[in-house]
């Protein structure tokens, strides 16, 4: 598989972005991330709309979540991911 010259500095650059943007908080569940490869709560880019469900790579699409909530979400759609969420955060926090 070949890059574009300059995707993987891209790449990073937006992940830096939204590291700063997001105060190196997951997306979804605001706990903090890790910027260690492997940590338990490894920060990893997150397609909103998964490319699998028609979603781009475009930075609009792209958000930082940790490693479980990113492979919990799979290709939800967020209709669907805001469901399980807000189920598990009521159920924890009594609303």
């Amino acid at each position: 598989m070949t890059t574009k010259p300059g995707r993987i500095g891209q790449r990073k650059t937006l992940m830096e972005l939204r590291w700063g943007q997001q105060g190196g908080l997951c997306h979804y569940c605001a706990k903090p991330m890790s910027r260690e490869v492997g940590h338990a709560r490894q920060a990893t880019r997150d397609h909103i709309k998964a490319v699998s469900c028609g979603g781009t790579n475009d930075p609009e699409n792209l958000i930082l979540c940790c490693r479980p909530c990113n492979e919990e979400k799979a290709n939800l759609g967020l209709k669907k991911w805001d469901k399980i969420l807000t189920a598990r955060f009521a159920g924890r926090y009594g609303s």
